[in-house]
């Protein structure tokens, strides 16, 4: 894989735990289980769901976490609980979540997807065609954060004044405004989108999320809600845009 990615395993196999986290390093990536924190297994046990949430957040936000595989079935915590709230969490919005279970009940993969999780999978499953699952997700969510730079503008109003700015770069999650106003972080606001030869703009709902003070300084925002139509349009326009990579994240 291009880059390391650290996996943090919310789960309570014991043995069978440590051997899966041993194939995991095996094949290129950074695991480690919750449990072997101590100090997040000890405040756990006495915790009640939300500091559950919050105990685990900070830890993988910590510990730089791309991606959390949770048990459905064990008792160490709240797994639909935990998920839904990461969900609502700006800080781990960009953390994935892959959940697992033995059962199969019909209704528990529609529940767990509603709940947040980004991947279900049903065990047992052999350990390669877990990974490749989880490389699949993974190469999903690389297409979604790819940016690329264009000659557009975009339109919106804030505190009753309406501004037109450049863009910087764009992806399907968010858009860099080449602007330099102040801001509050976690403003919505409603904006419109020019895209190089697009007839209409895009009018999409976003959240001032962080001011960028690299090179190229703007505004990071990050889509609150796109419809499916939205969506292919991004993802049209960014493969046909593509050819220059970027080396800097802003949102």
């Amino acid at each position: 894989m291009s880059k390391q990615i650290s996996i943090l395993s919310i789960d309570g196999r014991g043995v069978a735990q440590h051997l899966d986290l041993k194939g995991f390093r095996e094949m290129g990536f950074r695991a480690e289980a919750l449990h072997s924190h101590a100090s997040a297994q000890a405040l756990l046990r006495a915790a009640d769901k939300q500091e559950a949430v919050e105990i685990i957040a900070a830890l993988a936000i910590k510990e730089s976490i791309n991606l959390i595989i949770i048990n459905l079935d064990t008792d160490l915590v709240d797994a639909l609980h935990l998920m839904h709230q990461f969900r609502r969490r700006t800080s781990t919005a960009d953390i994935l979540l892959v959940a697992t279970s033995v059962q199969t009940e019909g209704l528990l993969e529609e529940r767990v997807l509603q709940a947040g999780a980004d991947l279900f999978v049903l065990q047992p499953l052999p350990r390669q065609n877990f990974i490749k699952q989880i490389r699949g997700l993974l190469r999903q969510q690389s297409r979604v954060d790819e940016r690329v730079k264009i000659a557009g503008r975009a339109e919106f109003i804030w505190e009753n004044t309406r501004y037109q700015c450049g863009i910087a770069n764009i992806s399907r999650s968010g858009v860099l405004l080449a602007t330099r106003i102040n801001f509050e972080k976690g403003t919505v606001v409603s904006i419109n989108i020019f895209l190089a030869n697009a007839r209409q703009p895009l009018i999409v709902e976003g959240e001032f999320v962080r001011v960028s003070t690299q090179k190229d300084k703007g505004i990071g925002v990050k889509f609150t809600s796109l419809s499916s139509e939205q969506v292919t349009t991004l993802e049209r326009f960014i493969a046909q845009h593509s050819s220059e990579a970027l080396e800097m994240v802003y949102y």
